[in-house]
């Protein structure tokens, strides 16, 4: 005899199957449409799976400008020199709306702690992440490259154009005359490409990303707190049907006319509408018995 399966069939006994039918197929025919049928339903499983993991390990594209870190939830931090100080108090004076709000929303706030720091906590509240800072790009890449695990270096994104002057470091006295002589040199160099191998010989440029496919990421509480918000729910919403079955289900074995004697009473008047009639002696013995199941 060969062994069946056999599925409950009260609707208040569910069974949840990944894969799997009630019917046997016998036929070569509809075996054969049962196998590609559920392999199609497993590739397409596999490929869901799939596509949500690259959602949650790729990065964001949404903060591209400074209006934009401006108006999201980062943390924003600045390194605490004389010179960046000065600069980013003066923009939060006389800057645009971007720059200012910048420096009050997020530098330095009302009523709280100023966020310039040292370049070692930057970089740490980097490596955390949702944190901006706001340095000197070649020794923050110098300590990002000691620091940064590879696969940490593939989320850093840059946003240019926070200061108005492209060189702050190159100044001179006004009126000065060697203004004119030190932009010629200047020149010179960036056009024979000395200034250009200095930088790629001595400072620090931005990390490559090297395992951008082969890199695996957690997903914090807070990237998934959706999917708790909806299991949270669907628990409390399937908490409330079982006690509105419970009360429907008390309310209809407590109503009027539920008790044996009611019972009885009802047997004995659908026997009397069928034409049935009880003699006085078989009566009163009903009557005994009621009076002994009701004690």
């Amino acid at each position: 005899m060969r062994p069946q399966l056999t599925l409950p069939s009260r609707p208040h006994d569910p069974l949840l199957l990944e894969a799997g039918s009630p019917v046997e197929a016998r036929g070569i025919a509809s075996r054969l449409v049962t196998f590609m049928l559920f392999l199609a339903v497993l590739l397409l499983y596999t490929c869901y799976s799939a596509s949500i993991v690259v959602l949650l390990q790729s990065s964001s594209s949404s903060i591209r400008t400074l209006r934009d870190v401006w108006k999201s939830r980062l943390d924003v931090g600045a390194e605490n020199m004389p010179y960046n100080v000065y600069f980013l108090t003066q923009m939060g004076k006389t800057g645009d709306e971007v720059r200012r709000g910048m420096y009050h929303d997020k530098l330095a706030r009302p009523g709280r702690p100023s966020n310039f720091i040292n370049m070692t906590e930057g970089v740490r509240r980097i490596q955390e992440g949702l944190f901006a800072f706001v340095a000197i790009d070649s020794p923050l890449y110098g300590h990002i490259q000691a620091r940064f695990e590879e696969h940490e270096k593939c989320d850093l994104f840059e946003v240019d154009g926070y200061s108005p002057l492209r060189h702050p470091h190159l100044v001179t006295r006004r009126d000065s005359p060697i203004t004119h002589l030190l932009k010629i040199k200047l020149l010179i160099q960036w056009e024979r490409g000395f200034r250009n191998r200095f930088i790629r010989r001595v400072l620090y440029s931005k990390p490559r990303c090297d395992v951008m496919g082969a890199r695996f990421m957690s997903v914090s509480f807070i990237g998934a707190r959706n999917a708790y918000y909806l299991i949270v729910g669907g628990m409390g919403a399937s908490v409330l049907v079982l006690l509105a079955e419970l009360l429907h289900s008390r309310l209809r074995a407590g109503g009027p006319g539920a008790g044996p004697e009611a019972s009885l009473g009802r047997a004995a008047a659908g026997a009397g509408s069928s034409g049935v009639r009880l003699s006085p002696v078989n009566e009163e013995l009903g009557k005994q018995e009621i009076s002994a199941l009701c004690g």
